[in-house]
């Protein structure tokens, strides 16, 4: 058997074809769906010359229900669908919504819409405001907003989570701030002792070095005992030579020796 095969559209049919038109679908989609609806007949001459026929009284019917549509989507602006659903804490929905559950609210609040006309945007299960699409055609169709909320005992489970979520943040958020605050303190005396230690050193230093010029300058100024021998880089005082004898003048040196009256 074929997969496919050609029908002859009896009526417009959404994302297959306008009336009139010979369309070729799958076998089981026009054995299934199409032919036993009356949707689409076998594309024999006499079927395409009475649905020829009709086919301007067709047109006709869906000009006007295009137009019922046009504003119908004009009433929908600023509508919103309002769903209570059973969740868990953290908002996930048991279950999700569907367009059914969207196309029964819109049909309770009077808007003539099929679950068929509406395009969610992927999983509805959580508590949120989400929006979907009314598409009639191609070329016709409108935003929704679909908000889902939780039911009275789920809004309480979401509402004491949310507390505890924030009370724990904020003893996260203290903790880091008193951690913070040691660190800083520590750097703080870190810093301090540091600075003590570079004075205390620097001052020892300028001590050490003033008892060194002290004590130099004394062992240069204290006079040496009669004989004692000048120390190194020291100069003898004048009329002396060293060992603490007295010097010979140049003129001296060419006389005797005075005798011993």
């Amino acid at each position: 058997m074929a997969r496919t095969m050609k029908v002859l559209l009896r009526e417009s049919v959404k994302n297959v074809g306008r009336v009139g038109d010979i369309v070729e679908v799958t076998t089981g989609f026009a054995r299934n769906y199409l032919l036993p609806r009356r949707l689409a007949v076998q594309p024999t001459p006499a079927n395409i010359k009475l649905v020829e026929a009709r086919r301007q009284e067709i047109e006709r019917i869906e000009r006007e229900r295009r137009d019922q549509q046009q504003a119908l989507l004009k009433q929908l602006e600023g509508v919103t669908v309002t769903l209570e659903r059973k969740a868990n804490e953290q908002g996930h929905l048991f279950g999700s919504v569907t367009a059914t559950d969207i196309a029964r609210w819109l049909q309770d609040h009077g808007f003539n819409i099929n679950a068929d006309d509406i395009n969610l945007p992927g999983r509805m299960d959580r508590i949120e405001t989400y929006t979907v699409q009314v598409r009639f055609a191609e070329d016709l169709a409108g935003d929704l907003r679909v908000s889902v909320d939780p039911d009275p005992e789920s809004r309480a489970l979401i509402e004491e989570a949310r507390k505890a979520a924030e009370a724990e943040a904020r003893a996260r958020a203290e903790q880091e701030q008193k951690a913070q605050e040691e660190a800083a303190q520590k750097a703080a005396r870190k810093g301090e002792k540091t600075e003590k230690g570079e004075k205390g050193g620097k001052g020892r230093g300028e001590t050490k070095s003033a008892a060194g010029k002290s004590a130099a300058e004394a062992k240069t100024s204290r006079p040496r005992a009669e004989g004692q021998p000048a120390a190194a880089g020291e100069t003898a005082p004048p009329g002396k030579a060293q060992g603490g004898k007295p010097r010979k003048s140049a003129d001296d040196k060419g006389k005797p020796a005075a005798k011993d009256q």
